[in-house]
């Protein structure tokens, strides 16, 4: 970021010792080094912001955009672990963390841009088990994603749309909304045949994966020879 490339941080200290000491941070607890923000904070800080100029501004948006990117892929990394410290400990990071993780999630959204930051908090949602706030999240990124230019499906990161469609309709199944998962699945399928620069057996592995969930579905709403010919072909 060309407007920080010289900043130094050797007031960062000294800066937060005196938010803890007017109340706007303070310990999550008496031994942990890590701190809590009280709500004025991140007004203050809002406010402070507007004072600035617009190119710092938009610095600090794609700093912090940035920097929440890097931190998600580590969240998942944690979720994702075999060992159950490693998972709590990112359920734990993303509960702390989720309005940053959230904005950086807007901001993506807002400039058309990678959405990886979404399949971390779907991760985290599926973990603590809330299907409804997952499948609410769900349904607001997809909404965002079918602003984006078309050219998006056949870049380099289009696979995206159809993951995040995906799992838009593994919500609506977890929610039992049968119809609505069985449309979006469908709609999966055919994002995956759009998408330019896999291999074709990337796209079969991709696509038996929803065939599963279609016969899933079709199980579901009692549908069983459907359910047996989209089984078949997931095989």
């Amino acid at each position: 970021m060309e407007p920080f490339k010289n900043y130094t941080f050797d007031k960062f200290d000294e800066a937060i010792r005196e938010a803890i000491k007017w109340g706007l941070l303070s310990p999550i607890h008496p031994d942990s080094t890590l701190l809590t923000i009280q709500p004025v904070f991140p007004y203050f800080l809002t406010t402070k912001l507007e004072a600035v100029d617009q190119a710092n501004r938009e610095a600090l948006r794609e700093g912090f955009k940035n920097h929440y990117l890097r931190l998600a892929d580590a969240y998942t990394g944690l979720m994702d672990s075999k060992d159950a410290q490693e998972r709590q400990s990112g359920i734990f990071l993303c509960e702390k963390e989720y309005e940053n993780i959230y904005k950086a999630l807007q901001i993506c959204l807002d400039n058309y841009e990678d959405i990886s930051i979404y399949f971390c908090l779907n991760q985290y949602f599926d973990l603590i088990n809330h299907p409804q706030r997952n499948l609410e999240l769900s349904e607001s990124v997809y909404k965002a994603l079918e602003k984006y230019p078309p050219a998006f499906v056949e870049s380099e990161l289009g696979y995206q749309k159809g993951w995040a469609l995906h799992r838009l309709a593994s919500n609506y199944l977890a929610n039992k909304q049968y119809q609505l998962a069985k449309q979006s699945y469908q709609k999966t399928l055919e994002i995956y045949q759009r998408l330019s620069g896999l291999e074709e057996r990337t796209k079969q592995l991709w696509s038996s994966v929803t065939y599963h969930q279609l016969g899933w579905v079709a199980q579901e709403m009692r549908e069983y020879e459907e359910a047996r010919r989209n089984y078949q072909l997931a095989l």
